[in-house]
């Protein structure tokens, strides 16, 4: 992963900033890990980004991150994977950013 996607995820992550939700990227007030990320890359110009119905995409994308976001971020398939299970296994937001920091 590129090392300054990831040192502003990590932060993204500890800040408080963002409500954690599971199972979208977001809905608008909640973010699920990866959606913080797709957050990122939206407030960069990366991804576009909408609301149907209160579900939140980028791209298009509901569930897990745009391919766009992933090679912005340089997280790949499995990297993305492991993140979003842990999110909506219930690991908080500090636990992945550990994670992500020591391991992606």
């Amino acid at each position: 992963m590129k090392e300054e996607i990831k040192d502003k995820w990590v932060s993204a992550l500890d800040s408080g900033e963002f409500k954690q939700t599971r199972g979208v990227l977001s809905d608008g007030d909640y973010h699920c890990a990866l959606g913080v990320l797709c957050e990122l890359a939206y407030r960069e110009g990366v991804v576009e980004k909408s609301t149907d119905l209160s579900v939140v995409s980028f791209n298009g994308e509901m569930a897990m991150p745009p391919q766009s976001v992933k090679i912005w971020a340089g997280i790949g398939r499995l990297g993305a994977n492991v993140v979003s299970g842990m999110n909506d296994d219930g690991a908080d937001f500090h636990t992945i950013a550990l994670y992500i920091k020591e391991n992606l």
